[in-house]
């Protein structure tokens, strides 16, 4: 296309219309990002299924294998550590804190630490329909935590989540 057939084809105003479409569209998928990751704060009033839920929404349907499948703005890289940190199953929502907040894992990860132990994450059984845990085990144990710690994850842990379609609120 030339110069001349542009002037044509899309107006000053059409142009702009097309700018605040793609602008808001952006933006949007700003918000629905920097939601997901406050959503990990859920956990602190004991709605985990709010976390779990939310997450996998974002990671599921923002998140694309394609040139366009960052969510938003990239961020020098904190919209792509989300990504990671969430797929792992967990979130550092307060690094400082040394806990990470517990989400929504991929079925199963494998962090080889440079102290040469080996920390799992295993999830079988998670898929877009059961994004809900059922039930933590830590190193073979019932774990009733919505967080891991930095420590837990240095000895070479094991977590293992039982997921489901049905959330599991804590009156239950």
């Amino acid at each position: 296309l030339n110069r001349k057939t542009l002037q044509m084809t899309y107006s000053p105003l059409t142009l702009w219309i097309n700018i605040i479409i793609k602008v808001l569209i952006i933006l949007r998928q700003k918000l629905s990002c920097l939601k997901a990751i406050k959503s990990h704060k859920n956990n602190a009033v004991d709605q985990p299924w709010k976390t779990q839920e939310y997450v996998a929404k974002v990671m599921n349907e923002l998140y694309l294998n394609s040139p366009a499948g960052l969510c938003g703005n990239e961020d020098c890289g904190q919209m792509s550590a989300w990504y990671v940190f969430s797929a792992m199953g967990f979130y550092p929502v307060n690094p400082i804190s040394g806990q990470y907040e517990i989400g929504t894992p991929f079925p199963e990860v494998q962090l080889h630490l440079d102290n040469g132990k080996t920390f799992t994450v295993k999830a079988p059984a998670v898929s877009k329909e059961n994004i809900y845990i059922r039930s933590t085990k830590l190193n073979g144990k019932p774990y009733d935590k919505s967080y891991i710690t930095h420590e837990q994850i240095m000895s070479g842990a094991t977590l293992e989540f039982e997921m489901g379609k049905e959330k599991v609120t804590s009156d239950q």
